[in-house]
């Protein structure tokens, strides 16, 4: 059976704007065929075993022709059930989706084509530039610059020197020059407002803000760079007033952020306040062989103890691969660190008979201590390893469950400079610390510079063995943390 071809557009760059339908098509495709400026985090959505193909074309070379790519997409749909076609941008919009969905229509291939947002609105929206405004610019018209190999001729320079809409050109920076002389020329004032907005919608994105008559020179003073959109006319003076993206207060510092996990809710929160988040996985996060054995020691215990969120997931993992669920804990009273830990055990239906207020194990047992009584029995749940010592000074048995361990990846840490590095836990530390010394350095000397930011007191303990001087939220929680990074940043 003939498989669909689903032509996707991916947005202007940030991978918050793909459509909620671009998203569900992408979590189920066997076959995914991409441009070259589809971002990583797009790419993650598909599932492990999709087969991905990288048709991407930059100026001067194609990794694939035209023609070529339509006739892989034909090819692709008699091997899979749903090939997607990730293209930036819109696919209708100077994309060649309608080449492509004539093709496909002349094969017999059915075809769907799921519209995306068009950088040619949504750069301009990301430098605070209405594309419209009432009294100002009644319209808009959008060419691109790219294929304009006949000299402009396909333009009316003259039209457009009379009109008030936005004028809006794709992939032209290299020919901003002989554009801004163009509409010089045909009596287009050279006071008219004038912007380049590079790398749109991104957390790199420089916008140059200038005149008709002198736009191309800022542009090439402050070194922009491709993809790049221009846009002309009365509306983008407003982009001066509008500016939103660019005033974030994390917008363009550069953040490591070491990741043991799959967790990138941090990241996110990063993102949103304008952070160029660089995220490495340093390692990850497994389940324990012997989680289930370990967790069957425990039987009769009349505590439990969770000490992160991990330790939960984990957990039930564990128990749902022995046909087991939240009745294996009936009778026993559960503990948690911090209200995180305690929400992750809601979503399991469980609710936490006691959450410690300290942000630490030994905050947590030292809490539990009050708590307990001679004949009790803790089980407590964690990672592989040793637990802390404080867990033996409780005065009752306390039987330790492994049901997970942290495998390191074979990775590299990113080149710098940073302006800010955060760590969430100390096994991240230590991780970049032994990256840090088989390149022959040390981790403090890779992040020179840098502000380095801890997740707590263990995690700041574990940078300050490491060499770096940990600054720390006032309280638990990633939000805290977000807060102290945007405070740092005005700050300097």
């Amino acid at each position: 059976m003939m498989g669909t071809v689903y032509l996707v557009g991916a947005g202007p760059g940030d991978p918050g704007l793909l459509t909620v339908r671009g998203k569900e098509l992408l979590e189920k495709a066997d076959c995914l065929v991409y441009d070259r400026l589809i971002g990583p985090r797009l790419l993650e959505l598909a599932p492990a075993g999709c087969e991905r193909i990288d048709v991407g074309k930059t100026a001067g070379h194609h990794t694939m022709p035209q023609a070529e790519i339509c006739r892989l997409l034909a090819q692709k749909a008699g091997q899979h059930q749903t090939v997607v076609r990730l293209k930036g941008g819109d696919p209708f919009v100077f994309g060649r989706g309608g080449e492509e969905c004539l093709y496909l229509k002349e094969q017999g291939v059915p075809f769907e084509v799921v519209p995306g947002i068009t950088s040619a609105v949504a750069g301009l929206a990301a430098a605070g530039i209405p594309i419209t405004h009432r009294g100002i610019a009644r319209g808009f018209r959008v060419y691109t610059a790219h294929d304009l190999a006949d000299g402009f001729g396909g333009l009316d320079f003259a039209q457009l020197a009379r009109t008030d809409d936005t004028l809006v050109l794709l992939m032209g920076l290299s020919r901003l020059e002989e554009i801004s002389r163009r509409l010089l020329q045909a009596g287009k004032p050279g006071h008219t407002p004038a912007a380049i907005i590079s790398r749109a919608t991104l957390p790199t994105q420089r916008t140059a803000r200038s005149t008709l008559d002198t736009i191309a020179a800022e542009a090439d003073r402050l070194g922009l760079e491709s993809p790049a959109l221009i846009a002309i006319g009365p509306a983008v003076a407003l982009g001066q007033q509008l500016n939103w993206f660019e005033n974030r207060p994390l917008f363009g510092r550069r953040v490591l952020l070491p990741c043991t996990g799959p967790d990138r809710r941090l990241a996110r929160l990063l993102e949103e306040q304008g952070a160029a988040v660089q995220a490495v996985q340093v390692s990850r996060l497994e389940p324990h062989p012997e989680a289930w054995a370990s967790l069957c020691k425990g039987a009769g215990a009349s505590w439990a103890a969770f000490t992160s969120r991990n330790g939960v997931k984990f957990f039930f993992e564990a128990a749902r691969a022995a046909g087991a669920d939240a009745r294996c804990l009936a009778g026993v009273q559960i503990a948690a660190l911090g209200p995180a830990t305690a929400k992750a055990l809601e979503q399991y239906g469980l609710r936490a008979d006691f959450i410690s207020p300290a942000a630490t194990g030994e905050g947590l047992a030292a809490a539990l201590a009050d708590e307990m009584m001679e004949d009790d029995r803790l089980l407590l749940v964690g990672p592989e390893g040793d637990p802390a010592p404080c867990w033996q000074s409780l005065g009752v048995p306390v039987i330790y469950a492994p049901v997970y361990r942290n495998t390191a990846e074979q990775t590299a840490l990113p080149a710098g400079p940073f302006d800010f590095a955060v760590f969430t836990c100390a096994s991240a530390v230590e991780r970049c610390q032994a990256l840090a010394a088989a390149e022959g350095t040390t981790l403090a000397a890779r992040l020179s510079g840098a502000a380095a930011a801890a997740m707590g007191p263990v995690t700041a303990r574990a940078m300050e063995q490491a060499g770096l001087a940990p600054i720390q939220a006032d309280s638990p929680g990633y939000p805290p943390l977000v807060r102290l990074l945007c405070r740092l940043a005005a700050e300097n």
